[in-house]
């Protein structure tokens, strides 16, 4: 089908383009979610290798330090030795004013290192999954249904559309015959733009053996007119 006779969904669409290409492009909102977890853990990740390499061996220096000083000058009283340490010691060094505290043991800067791992993993997994997500689509015509994975099949080829997650979480499964074997694509209103997904499920519907839709029932016209408005 030629680009002129394409409609690709993005929240709207007319009786007359169902009669074309209607496509429902992957949902801003959830690669949103994807990028900014992503780099919220990954600069977590980041924070704690930080403190592991730089942040916690330097409290260890200062917190040793602030020990000598303190048995140095334990004639003073509390408030006059902070003081002291302050002005001789932490201010002409750069270092943070104030008691830097007992220092870290061995135990706490390699237990960073295990955050910092866990946070720039966990970040890079949902990074991954961005740009593994970006551009994805499905879409579907008179006769056939695909997605930008490859998967595609004509209405003929559909054994079953299961439709158990449908009304909990907006995710359809479409079984169909390949290849002598059996593959499926997923209808997704989280991933996908939701008006477009909805309609794109009653189109197959449409195109199908009602015997083929399995936990579940077809969508009611009443539900058209409320996903329209939407």
């Amino acid at each position: 089908m030629g680009q002129d006779a394409r409609f690709v969904a993005s929240g709207h669409f007319s009786s007359e383009a169902l009669s074309m290409t209607l496509r429902a492009n992957i949902s801003r909102n959830y690669l949103m979610r994807l990028g900014l977890v992503g780099l919220f853990c990954f600069a977590g990740g980041l924070y704690f290798l930080y403190d592991g390499m730089i942040g916690y061996p330097n409290q260890v220096i200062r917190a040793q330090k602030f020990k000598e000083f303190t048995e140095k000058h334990a004639d003073l009283d509390e408030l006059d030795r902070l003081k002291k340490w302050n002005e001789e010691e932490a201010t002409p060094k750069g270092w943070p004013t104030g008691n830097p505290g007992e220092p870290f043991k061995e135990y706490d800067i390699n237990e960073q290192f295990y955050y910092a791992g866990a946070g720039m993993l966990i970040g890079l997994g949902f990074l991954s999954r961005f740009v593994y997500m970006l551009g994805r689509w499905v879409e579907c015509d008179d006769t056939s249904l695909r997605d930008k994975a490859g998967r595609e099949t004509t209405y003929a080829n559909i054994t079953e559309l299961n439709k158990k997650k449908w009304q909990s979480k907006g995710i359809a499964f479409v079984a169909y015959k390949k290849n002598g074997g059996t593959d499926r694509i997923r209808l997704d209103d989280f991933y996908f733009d939701r008006v477009a997904t909805r309609q794109i499920l009653r189109n197959v519907e449409a195109n199908i053996d009602p015997a083929l839709i399995t936990n579940g029932k077809p969508e009611p016209p009443e539900q058209v007119a409320e996903a329209a408005e939407e």
